[in-house]
């Protein structure tokens, strides 16, 4: 798992929001509950009755790929989309629309 896979579940948990980020990274749900299972089995993560928390090394760890992701403060937390870049264009090409209306 990488490191910012592992930093968005962390994330999630702590936050206690929804998978649908990881989801419109194009993840499947059964990816998803892999990558959870792997940060449980990797000490970050334990589940407490029917919600999954943090545990003191699941923060520092947070913190650690916060800090080496280059996350400053906690609310940037807008992660690019990848899936909506597109090939520069040449500086005298001209772009017309699929539709005029």
């Amino acid at each position: 798992m990488s490191d910012k896979i592992l930093l968005v579940i962390l994330h999630t948990v702590s936050r206690k929001a929804s998978t649908l980020g990881l989801i419109d990274m194009g993840y499947t749900y059964s990816q998803i509950a892999l990558f959870i299972s792997e940060a449980t089995r990797l000490g970050y993560l334990v589940q407490n009755n029917e919600d999954l928390e943090l545990t003191d090394d699941g923060i520092s760890k947070l913190f650690e790929l916060m800090e080496k992701l280059k996350i400053k403060k906690e609310n940037q937390w807008i992660l690019p989309q990848y899936s909506y870049r597109t090939q520069p264009i040449g500086k005298y090409d001209i772009v017309l629309p699929d539709k005029i209306l």
